[in-house]
């Protein structure tokens, strides 16, 4: 007797990744328009217009004057793409122990094609995870959001307990290789020691001393106090030197075993791709810079709502006695 062939419900590659990303935006509080699509997928506005326009036919989007919204067929779809991601990061992360960066890259493309069957055996082998490894809710979950604010409402001397790296800061092409090095995630604790003029925040978390510029300390969300059972450590001694090249807009930092100056992240105005150095024993060293604007490639390459469309990041980081 034949046995029919199961097939799971497939959408178009393109309504899912614009479903998602207005999902996302709404969930970052950020207005739906269609030039926030258009930053976020890294596409043209008007490539953005005339997917709309398709998604409005086809019954996922509603348009209302400038702002789009997403319908009930829409919503649906959006939640399953986040969650179906999110799960495959805590996979990812927890399971075969991929970086953050390196989890986001690849669960963008397992999004697409994870199977209900296969999301089912994943929630049970993480035992029904209910936020991302980034603390992002997972749709669908128990998640119960705690009291939340912004980093940088922290007054100087407050302490706080990391609990979400918003999606926006997700597409900030080298930020998640800097918060998961400086120990700046979910469940971690620090205090806040100083905020420059500029915002800049600097912050003591696991020992270490850690500047976060005003951009990322407006949206890293964190719970007022420490977590029990934390302290602080000595914290390793990070001094800056002014940027290397007058155009490059890079900025060398370098970590020593005393205790001094604070490790900070700076934009760059470098567009290119700058490859990272090999680490060597006791010394490691990298410069990530990554344009503000990059075009759609193919599906099976990192997925293009992953770019964000926002200042690139310089890191170079030296350590050593």
């Amino acid at each position: 007797m034949a046995v029919a062939e199961y097939q799971t419900p497939e959408f178009h590659p393109a309504f899912e990744e614009y479903c998602e990303a207005i999902w996302e935006l709404k969930e970052d509080e950020v207005a739906v328009i269609q030039a926030r699509v258009a930053e976020r997928l890294g596409v043209s506005r008007p490539a953005v217009s005339e997917m709309i326009k398709r998604m409005h036919a086809e019954g996922f989007v509603a348009l209302d004057g400038s702002a789009i919204n997403l319908t009930d067929d829409g919503l649906r779809l959006a939640e399953q793409v986040v969650r179906r991601h999110r799960l495959a990061e805590r996979l990812l992360t927890d399971i075969l122990g991929l970086s953050w960066a390196d989890a986001h890259i690849e669960a963008g493309k397992w999004e697409h094609v994870i199977s209900e069957p296969v999301e089912r055996a994943i929630n049970r082998l993480l035992e029904n995870p209910t936020t991302c490894p980034h603390g992002n809710p997972i749709p669908g979950s128990s998640y119960a959001a705690p009291d939340l604010v912004a980093l940088s409402e922290i007054p100087v001397g407050g302490g706080f307990t990391v609990t979400r790296i918003p999606e926006e800061l997700e597409f900030t092409p080298g930020l998640l290789e800097f918060l998961e090095d400086a120990a700046v995630q979910p469940g971690h604790s620090g205090v806040v020691t100083a905020v420059s003029p500029d915002g800049t925040a600097t912050v003591e978390i696991d020992g270490r001393h850690v500047g976060i510029g005003s951009f990322a300390a407006t949206r890293i969300l964190v719970t007022r106090g420490r977590a029990p059972g934390t302290g602080a450590e000595p914290a390793a001694a990070v001094t800056a030197s002014a940027p290397h090249s007058p155009d490059s807009g890079l900025t060398t930092i370098t970590k020593t075993t005393a205790t001094t100056q604070p490790t900070s992240i700076h934009a760059a105005r470098s567009r290119r791709l700058i490859a990272a150095p090999t680490a060597a024993e006791r010394m490691s060293s990298w410069v990530v810079s990554c344009p503000t604007r990059l075009q759609a490639g193919p599906r099976n390459s990192a997925p293009v709502r992953k770019l964000a469309a926002k200042p690139a990041i310089a890191i170079r980081i030296q350590s050593g006695s």
